[in-house]
């Protein structure tokens, strides 16, 4: 990696846009590699690095044109550049994605994508394969592309903001879904949806394309297996469970803690995307008895007075926190709500509506807009509950929340103005469960 950059920015004057996690290893992989001209960064907030000019502050951005190269960092909008900056923009991903895209099995969609790569990666690994997970998941490619050699497999996790400028897809590329999001950022769920499709647009005969039927690009070069609901689909859900390739995966043959028919899903996508790497359908169902869930992904995190607790706090869209429903039979409360970016709510509205759930606390912005639009459904009357913050929600859960039953935060809405991520959120969560229940 170090020979690809040191000829990428050779007498270059590069800039690093964004200093955040994955800026920071650019910056650190850089200096290390030298060769170019000039090396600077900017940010909106303060920072100094020492021996690396900064622009700091509202006006960060307003230099890009004197650059040559701009690594942009996956949190740093720029929409439409201009032909003239577009040349010149790249990213950890993008030049990742040069120097191994025959090596790379890379996973995008709204939901599931880290459940999923996670479980790709756990297969391998549990196979002796040599293999890493990165990218939007795990650690910034920069910091792990030193230890790859040519027998490596990498999981990517791809964002579609670490997609958005690349000029190269991964050889095994999947793409699960897409539901409205991220629309702050793209504006347009035209522009979001185009970012993601990044991930197979470049792809090259032999290449392997797993994706929904919904999404399927009219021509691509690569071979595909094709997901959805319909039966045509190589996989696709059934009544018990999920079809995959021919082969049934249901409650009763696979042994998971992952909870859902949606994870069933993703437990089919995972095995479709490892099978060409000599793992068999036998030996990744055994190496799932051990795959824990990941934080906050429809996690139980123990019974406080007398109930239990889910954490669903990467719910940031109505379709997750139906998924969550749909994998649990005795919600008896349920907690949503949070940023507001004009998502449509109606298809969870339609679901709550003839749903038995008997207490919905709604907070936030979203928990504003839910109790206004809820009251076209006779049928959610008296269900729900305006509550100013979730510390409220939860202080309110633990007294009404029927003993035995289940109560779960799913809010279908992102954390962001209230907490600095869902991983903040999750744990915030617990924090107020187990203060709200000693």
């Amino acid at each position: 990696m170090k020979a690809f950059l040191k000829e990428k920015i050779k007498d270059k004057k590069v800039l690093i846009l964004g200093y955040g996690k994955e800026g920071a290893a650019t910056h650190a992989l850089l200096k290390a590699v030298g060769g170019y001209s000039a090396l600077c960064v900017a940010d909106k907030n303060p920072i100094e690095i020492p021996d690396t000019p900064c622009i700091c502050g509202d006006e960060y951005m307003a230099h890009l044109e004197e650059f040559d190269l701009i690594f942009k960092s996956p949190g740093i909008a720029i929409l439409d550049p201009a032909p003239s900056l577009l040349s010149k923009l790249t990213s950890q991903t993008a030049c990742f994605l040069e120097r191994f895209r025959d090596q790379v099995i890379g996973v995008t969609g709204t939901k599931g994508k880290s459940t999923t790569s996670s479980l790709i990666y756990h297969a391998l690994k549990s196979a002796g394969k040599p293999a890493f997970l990165m990218g939007n998941i795990g650690l910034p490619a920069f910091e792990q592309a030193e230890f790859l050699d040519d027998n490596a497999i990498v999981v990517y996790e791809m964002s579609a903001h670490q997609l958005q400028y690349v000029s190269a897809s991964p050889k095994t590329a999947v793409f699960l879904n897409l539901f409205p999001e991220h629309l702050d950022y793209y504006k347009t769920v035209e522009r979001y949806q185009a970012a993601k499709e990044n991930v197979y647009r470049f792809q090259k005969p032999g290449d392997l394309l797993i994706i929904n039927e919904t999404l399927l690009p009219a021509e691509t070069p690569a071979d595909k297996i094709i997901t959805g609901d319909s039966e045509n689909c190589d996989i696709h859900y059934t009544e018990k469970g999920v079809s995959v390739c021919g082969t049934e995966l249901t409650p009763e043959n696979v042994t998971t803690h992952l909870l859902g028919k949606h994870n069933l899903y993703n437990i089919g996508v995972a095995y479709a995307a490892v099978r060409g790497f000599g793992i068999t359908l036998d030996a990744f169902l055994a190496c799932l008895h051990d795959f824990e869930p990941l934080p906050h992904r429809l996690r139980d995190i123990g019974v406080f007075g007398g109930v239990r607790y889910i954490d669903d706090s990467i719910s940031t869209v109505p379709q997750t926190t139906i998924g969550a429903l749909s994998a649990l039979s005795d919600v008896d409360t349920l907690i949503l709500g949070g940023m507001d970016r004009g998502v449509d709510l109606s298809p969870l509205l339609v679901y709550l509506a003839d749903h038995p759930v008997p207490h919905i606390l709604v907070a936030y912005d979203t928990g504003v807009r839910l109790t206004e639009e809820a009251a076209a459904f006779p049928e959610l009357v008296g269900k729900l509950t305006l509550v100013a913050d979730l510390e409220e929600a939860v202080k309110l859960a633990s007294k009404i929340t029927t003993k035995g039953k289940t109560c779960l935060l799913s809010p279908a809405a992102a954390s962001y103005g209230y907490f600095k991520n869902f991983d903040e959120r999750g744990d915030r969560f617990l924090e107020w469960v187990k203060k709200y229940n000693s």
